[in-house]
């Protein structure tokens, strides 16, 4: 039951001819990939190709996501120079923050 790398090597070359047949849809290939993810055998039986596995396992995770077109983000406007809420933050710009110091405790000596 050891896997070898050969025996994902295989597995490499059936993940490629369903990605390049022409007879399966997107979704297909998506529940296809899915279940060759989950017939991967566990870590405990590749011990002699654990790279092969991981690399194997990577190729199968990125083509279960769809890659979507990527949105770019709307970009802020720059404030106008009058605007209100800057007007504002700048008012006290020398005052101290952290308020008043706290007042020395008089001890009287005997």
């Amino acid at each position: 039951m050891n896997n070898t790398a050969f025996d994902f090597v295989s597995i490499l070359e059936s993940f490629q001819s369903v990605k390049e047949s022409k007879l399966l849809t997107e979704d297909q290939k998506q529940k296809i990939y899915t279940d060759m993810l989950r017939a991967l055998p566990p870590d405990v039986f590749c011990s002699t190709c654990i790279d092969t596995m991981t690399i194997v396992e990577e190729i199968l995770k990125n083509a279960q996501t769809p890659k979507a077109p990527k949105e770019s983000p709307a970009r802020p406007h720059a404030p106008t120079e009058g605007s209100e809420g800057q007007s504002e933050l700048l008012r006290k710009t020398s005052a101290n923050t952290r308020g008043s110091r706290a007042k020395k405790a008089v001890v009287k000596k005997t």
